[in-house]
């Protein structure tokens, strides 16, 4: 998979597979690499018809976004809010899940500016369907 990266002038570059030229990219814009991510389950599910609801709540008010709060770039995969603190993880992943392990994932990013990492607290939250 290409990833798209700035070059030092600004322009839009593709950057080829593997990590290291993706490492490249980071350590030019100085993006925070990955700290921690660790996962944990909702206590109940949520029912299909507040899906949407919940979402809104988690994110607070205000226009979400798709742009990645640690890359920078567009995420398909995830709804952010206005301050990039909280995300919805609603990918491929996701939505093909079984009816009884359907589910969503919301996610805290919190910045450690000592390590230069975003750290990710994700809650999988369960919308069982028949």
């Amino acid at each position: 998979m290409d990833v798209a990266g700035l070059t030092p002038f600004g322009k839009l570059a593709k950057v080829g597979k593997g990590v290291k030229n993706a490492e490249k990219v980071a350590e030019a814009k100085n993006i925070p690499g990955r700290g921690y991510h660790k996962e944990v389950y909702a206590n109940k599910p949520v029912k299909v018809k507040d899906a949407v609801i919940k979402w809104d709540e988690f994110l607070g008010p205000g226009e979400h976004t798709n742009i990645h709060p640690r890359t920078e770039l567009e995420d398909s995969d995830r709804i952010f809010s206005v301050n990039g603190t909280r995300s919805i993880r609603f990918g491929s992943h996701e939505m093909n899940s079984k009816s009884s392990k359907f589910h969503y994932h919301e996610e805290i990013w919190t910045y450690d500016p000592i390590n230069n990492v975003m750290n990710v607290d994700n809650t999988l939250v369960r919308v069982p369907y028949k």
